[in-house]
């Protein structure tokens, strides 16, 4: 698009070169006519740089030096020079180690990287990516790879590498998952609200996690389902999810809340604990003192064969069957002479199970019953098959809502706030079909006649919202027949507009000052559509890796990949 294309003009201008992209390689074709300038034809798969002086051209024997890694036939690079003309470095270096580069390459990721983040922060919204790269015939390991999509003001898109790192299956997920924490705690994007996971399930782990940055990074966060992906493990954390958003408004639901929360966190914990043959000796010994019905639960919760580990529904089928010991268990903890008793019993009555709310499960497992045979192993979820359970727990959760209209206990006002939250829970396939009903290129036929209703209803008071503020302030009536005058041009665009060719980006550039309420819609969710520029920003770093370790390959790639988006001159 035009922006995109101005900004390619600028830098190649600056940067007397026809792929800005490219800081790493060089071809063998000009090196040898000069010593300080790139040659016009280059090899990106080159990598090379660490090996010669910056200033000189390395010779041996009078031959001029040759890159040596296996099969690269590049000659001289000096990488300064490049960075240099990016307006990066300070042209008067005097040191001549070669260690230098190392500290220019740093010294440019860390100012390009604070302008990507000033650029980023003033987008109206960001929809970020975590992509694993899976080996193929380019690249021999797997890589997971961050990058952040927007739109400027101007409409111009921008799609940016933020962190890329070899993928290790076989490790402690939880330090993978910090590091890639810690590089979007790092962005600090206050405007970071869709995300798309083809992990599957990176940031459902987040909600397990107490720390309240954490907490912060997913919670307005909206996953954009992806038709590839798998939602098993989505489905293990729509509690956790829920849970993050309910409205808890008094000092009593908020304890029940942190106790449900804790519950859910270490859900897996109480239940090995019930299980454990040490506490089912005393479980037993204590059956004298519970009434039959009591019993009878305890019997049928040994019948709940479902042993997987992820199956929430019947671990909360089994805890709420065991209520009665498990209090015992936890209130009497330490009047146990068995240490593994007391130690948990300890454990989990300091983070309040005493105080679950245990006459709402039956409620919860009523809303919950679609899981029932679901989730008791490993299986394959579909996006439409995951839309589907949702639909149906979203059903039950209103049902039930209308029968708890006029409880007023603490645990049923809780359950209310929570069932509310789940209702809400998963709004991607309206964010999706939003996305697709701004893009110029769209066809009516494509959404559903009852989403169609739904999304003229949620434009039109975004659009009425924006000229009450922006255009007629406080004049309602102006403002909504603006916006019905707004969308109805919108909707009866011409039919000859609806063409695949268009550039949605430069067709909303230029509609803007017609269609403003729409436009700022516009520029928060397109970016959720796949994208028209979808670079690999994984071409090299394998070899990157393999020649100068992790930190500064990544650094390497970030600029590589990056640096058509720089401002050279601030």
């Amino acid at each position: 698009m035009a922006g995109y294309k101005r900004n390619q003009e600028i830098f190649q201008t600056s940067n007397s070169n026809d792929n800005e992209n490219n800081l790493i390689a060089t071809s063998s074709s000009g090196a040898q006519q000069t010593k300080h300038r790139r040659t016009e034809n280059y090899d990106k798969e080159s990598i090379c740089w660490k090996y010669f002086e910056p200033f000189k051209v390395p010779k041996e024997n009078g031959t001029l030096t040759k890159c040596t890694i296996t099969g690269c036939t590049t000659s001289y690079i000096c990488i300064i020079d490049d960075l240099k003309s990016a307006g990066f470095v300070n042209p008067n270096i005097e040191l001549s180690s070669s260690n230098i580069i190392e500290e220019q390459i740093n010294k440019a990721y860390n100012r390009l990287f604070l302008q990507l983040k000033l650029k980023a922060q003033q987008a109206k919204s960001i929809m970020l990516s975590i992509c694993e790269i899976e080996p193929d015939d380019r690249i021999e390991e797997s890589y997971v790879v961050i990058t952040c999509n927007w739109l400027t003001k101007d409409f111009e898109f921008h799609k940016i590498l933020f962190f890329a790192k070899k993928w290790f299956s076989n490790i402690d997920q939880k330090d993978y998952y910090k590091d890639i924490i810690e590089a979007l705690l790092k962005l600090e994007f206050a405007n970071l609200k869709f995300y798309n996971d083809n992990l599957g399930y990176f940031f459902d782990t987040l909600w397990e996690c107490e720390e309240d940055e954490y907490q912060n990074l997913v919670r307005n966060l909206t996953q954009l389902h992806d038709d590839k992906n798998n939602y098993f493990h989505h489905l293990r954390y729509l509690i956790y999810r829920s849970l993050a958003v309910k409205n808890v408004n008094t000092q009593g639901m908020s304890e029940i809340s942190k106790a449900f929360v804790n519950a859910t966190r270490n859900l897996e914990s109480v239940i090995n604990f019930l299980k454990d043959s040490r506490v089912q000796r005393e479980i037993q010994n204590m059956q004298l003192m519970f009434d039959y019905s009591t019993i009878i639960d305890i019997q049928n919760a040994g019948k709940i064969n479902c042993s997987y580990w992820g199956c929430i529904y019947h671990k909360i089928a089994f805890l709420k069957l065991m209520e009665k010991p498990f209090i015992q268990l936890i209130t009497n903890y330490n009047n146990y002479e068995n240490a593994y008793i007391r130690k948990n019993g300890k454990d989990f009555k300091e983070l309040m199970l005493d105080s679950l709310p245990f006459g709402i499960f039956s409620n919860l497992l009523q809303v919950l019953k679609p899981f029932e045979h679901i989730t008791c192993k490993y299986r394959v979820i579909s996006t439409k098959y995951y839309e589907d359970l949702i639909d149906k727990i979203s059903i039950n959760a209103n049902n039930m809502l209308k029968e708890l209209q006029f409880s007023k206990d603490l645990e049923h006002e809780f359950l209310e706030s929570f069932l509310i939250s789940l209702c809400y829970e998963d709004n991607s396939l309206f964010i999706k079909q939003l996305a697709s009903f701004l893009d110029p290129r769209s066809k009516p036929d494509e959404i559903s006649p009852v989403n169609f209703s739904m999304i003229k209803e949620f434009t039109l008071k975004k659009c009425q919202t924006y000229y009450l503020d922006h255009i007629f302030l406080g004049n309602l009536d102006k403002s909504m027949q603006a916006a019905n005058e707004e969308l109805k041009c919108y909707i009866n665009r011409p039919q000859l507009l609806l063409d695949n060719d268009i550039d949605p980006y430069e067709w909303w550039q230029g509609s803007k000052q017609m269609l403003p309420g729409l436009a700022v819609l516009a520029r928060e969710y397109l970016p959720t559509l796949p994208t028209m520029y979808d670079d690999d920003p994984v071409t090299n770093l394998d070899k990157l890796i393999n020649t100068y370790g992790e930190d500064m390959s990544e650094k390497m790639a970030f600029l590589q990949y990056n640096m058509k988006y720089i401002d050279l001159y601030l």
